[in-house]
């Protein structure tokens, strides 16, 4: 429990050092007047302590107590940390090196026939994915606020994160800029992993900057996610299973991120559904990956923000603002680089 006083630390800090100065003075005072009350002082000294028993008298020893408290932060242990960021690393660094054919895949259903190419590369990219979002469970299991339903909570964005890295690594060619990419995205996988662990406690002072953070990255990947997919020339019955669930979480993340730890089903799931119809109206149209992109992400958004602001209970003015403004913007973005 909390002990609350009007006075900050610096005032504390003054208080500290007057009465530090006041009762040498008077012990001083009482051994050469020779005072009685010098035995039960000494006493008092042994038993407690000098520092102890000053915090005592002004009630110092509560205050930093509860300063300390206030100002703990939980960081996650470096070693669970270093291990799952190297593994995952380690499984990518070792794509310029393996040499796998691909390999056809046809899975038959009664009507439909679906077939499909697997490389390496994509198999490690699904292995760091699952890899990452377990990682992420594991690491969380140090936080004294850790419960044992983390998993689907917390482990989705980094298992997005690690997916979303190998996207560049398995197009681009092995050259000096494919290892600085590598690079680039441990260090996103390491903060990502860093901001789910700071999340866990909704009270902490790092709560609003790591779920800020956490919100950007997860529209960002999403946005990758999105052009991959529509880059890839990918069919629509493969299309939508990859990007309405992965909204549908998304979305429900951030809500939950937003509100302070309440979920919103039915907001996700709706804007989820919307975002999928119009992928499918935006699949058939002639324009660019990051056109279609930028649509999905800016439609996405502004739903997302209208849902939050609406369930905070905002004014009109407040509660419109932000997705208009946002929604506008990206779509004109997306205009403007339309083809």
């Amino acid at each position: 429990m909390c002990f609350h006083t009007g006075l900050n630390f610096t005032t504390f800090s003054g208080l500290k050092a007057f009465f530090l100065v006041f009762t040498c003075f008077k012990l001083n005072h009482w051994k050469t007047n020779k005072n009685p009350r010098r035995k039960f002082l000494k006493t008092l000294k042994t038993l407690c302590g000098f520092k102890k028993m000053i915090f005592f008298l002004v009630g110092l020893d509560k205050v930093r107590y509860n300063g300390d408290m206030e100002d703990r932060q939980h960081l996650p242990d470096a070693n669970r940390l270093s291990v799952i960021s190297a593994v995952i690393l380690l499984a990518y660094a070792l794509i310029p090196f393996v040499k796998v054919p691909a390999q056809p895949i046809r899975l038959s259903l009664i009507w439909v026939q679906f077939d499909f190419n697997l490389n390496y590369g994509t198999l490690i990219s699904l292995l760091a994915a699952i890899l990452a979002g377990l990682g992420a469970d594991w690491l969380l299991q140090g936080h004294p606020d850790h419960d044992k339903n983390s998993l689907l909570r917390h482990g989705f964005v980094p298992a997005l994160t690690a997916w979303v890295i190998g996207v560049p690594l398995n197009t681009l060619e092995v050259q000096p800029a494919w290892w600085v990419v590598l690079a680039l995205g441990g260090v996103l996988l390491v903060l990502v992993l860093v901001a789910e662990y700071i999340v866990i406690d909704l009270s902490g002072v790092a709560y609003l900057p790591a779920s800020l953070g956490l919100t950007a990255v997860s529209f960002a990947l999403y946005l990758v996610l999105a052009i991959a997919l529509k880059a890839a020339n990918v069919r629509l019955f493969l299309l939508l299973p990859a990007l309405v669930p992965a909204l549908f979480l998304l979305v429900l993340r951030t809500l939950y991120l937003r509100s302070g730890g309440r979920w919103n089903w039915v907001w996700a799931l709706g804007i989820a559904l919307v975002v999928g119809q119009l992928a499918v109206g935006f699949h058939y149209l002639p324009i660019q990956p990051l056109t279609f992109g930028l649509l999905l992400v800016g439609t996405a958004y502004g739903l997302t923000t209208f849902a939050s602001g609406l369930e905070e209970g905002r004014e009109a003015g407040s509660l419109w603002f932000e997705p208009i403004f946002m929604l506008s913007m990206i779509w004109l973005l997306a205009w403007m680089i339309r083809g």
